[in-house]
């Protein structure tokens, strides 16, 4: 397994910001999508993604910052690995009665520097959210740091200071990570899309890498609403990791994309408030496809029809495609719908569409992930024993197959069409 990273470049912090909190929500979806992970340390496992894997190979947490044992040195319990989905959300800076964001959605608990945190929030005047995400940074031992970094020259303190600060943001990355501008680089805000698993062709990597800012650009352009409760997200995030997770697992996910800029959608559903702790989620269930006998969707106690939730579950497909049945717009006819806007070359329009397509057979079901096919090879193979352990021989016919395959000798009809 592996990481493909898509680093964006942002306009500004305010752009930065959104992007980080808009793709988040989406990064679960797209872990199982670009699951490529079932073969860990020589063994079939019953996960499908490296998420997982990488986020626990970096877990380096004492007994006492997991909670196991009491507090004496350790500044804090710390509920997630060094890896893992985002804390919190940034939210704009100021917060106005129309935004999309609410703090009910940051509704996760996280350890923080509160010596950090008020040095940049009441020193600086940094605001409290963009506060809380770097001081949680700072709760955690950096891994490494070259000497030269250490140093506070006055020729190259800045510049050193910021490679000091880099490092802390390697140690600890996240699903969506934020990177401020590099005066050395001259590079602008950045933010990094993490989920994403390497493919087996080039043309797959770079379908995923279109698709991602394609995606950033309609965030940007039609001010696309995302947000979810970071509870649920990390329950997506989990469910993501399952085998088969693109065909048989339900996500939440915002029905409405393009309402719900003042708290609402545009159905009766509201989220129900979480001002104390008497209040929760309300849930109600709507029996629905042959994904699972019955949907969580989010909204008021009467309104358990699907196209008034603020949040339902949904398959892949339909996140990505579309459902009528729960009014779900479906990401990718929003990126035709830019698509058409761009009026670019007949030429490039179509290669687009053609890398697209893609990502809709494989969110559809009709084509497999990269996980599913390994898997079924594996399962199939004479000398598989059915015992979990991959014997040298099969993972060499399957490294060998996978080689052909990327070199365009063996065709793969059932995962690349």
């Amino acid at each position: 397994g592996g990481v493909l990273r898509v680093t964006l470049c942002a306009a500004d912090l305010d752009e930065a910001r959104l992007l980080h909190d808009q793709l988040a929500p989406i990064s679960a979806i797209m872990a199982a999508l670009t699951a490529a992970t079932p073969i860990v340390r020589g063994h079939l496992v019953n996960r499908d993604c490296y998420w997982d894997v990488q986020c626990g190979t970096v877990d380096d947490r004492s007994a006492q910052e997991r909670g196991i044992v009491p507090l004496t040195t350790a500044k804090g319990t710390l509920l997630k690995s060094r890896y893992g989905s985002i804390d919190t959300y940034l939210g704009p800076e100021k917060l106005t009665p129309d935004a999309a964001f609410h703090r009910q959605y940051n509704d996760c608990q996280f350890t923080y520097d509160c010596e950090s945190y008020w040095k940049m929030k009441g020193d600086v005047g940094i605001d409290h959210l963009l506060s809380l995400h770097v001081s949680r940074l700072f709760v955690r031992d950096i891994h490494y740091a070259s000497e030269h970094m250490l140093g506070s020259s006055e020729k190259n303190g800045t510049a050193n200071g910021q490679e000091h600060f880099k490092r802390f943001l390697g140690c600890s990355r996240q699903n969506v990570c934020l990177y401020p501008p590099n005066k050395r680089t001259g590079s602008g805000w950045e933010v990094e899309f993490m989920s994403l698993e390497t493919q087996l062709t080039d043309a797959e990597n770079a379908a995923l890498i279109t698709f991602i800012v394609l995606l950033s650009r309609v965030i940007i352009s039609y001010r696309l609403n995302l947000y979810l409760p970071i509870s649920l997200m990390d329950q997506n995030m989990a469910r993501s990791q399952k085998v088969n997770a693109a065909r048989e697992q339900l996500f939440y996910f915002r029905r409405d994309l393009f309402g719900g800029r003042d708290g609402k959608s545009n159905g009766s559903g509201r989220i129900s408030k979480r001002g104390n702790s008497a209040s929760t989620w309300h849930t109600v269930h709507h029996s629905h496809g042959t994904a699972g006998p019955e949907r969580g969707v989010f909204g008021l106690h009467n309104s358990g029809q699907p196209e008034s939730a603020e949040y339902v579950e949904l398959t892949v497909d339909e996140i990505i495609n579309g459902s009528d049945t729960y009014r779900v717009t479906g990401i990718l006819n929003i990126i035709f719908n830019y698509l058409h806007t761009m009026r670019l070359e007949y030429d490039v329009e179509q290669a687009l569409r053609r890398q697209l397509m893609l990502i809709k057979k494989r969110a559809s079901g009709k084509l497999c992930t990269l996980a599913s096919w390994m898997r079924n090879y594996v399962q199939s193979h004479p000398d598989y024993a059915q015992d979990s352990v991959v014997p040298q021989s099969v993972n060499y016919d399957l490294l060998r197959t996978m080689n052909d395959i990327e070199e365009g000798r063996v065709a793969a009809p059932e995962l690349l069409g």
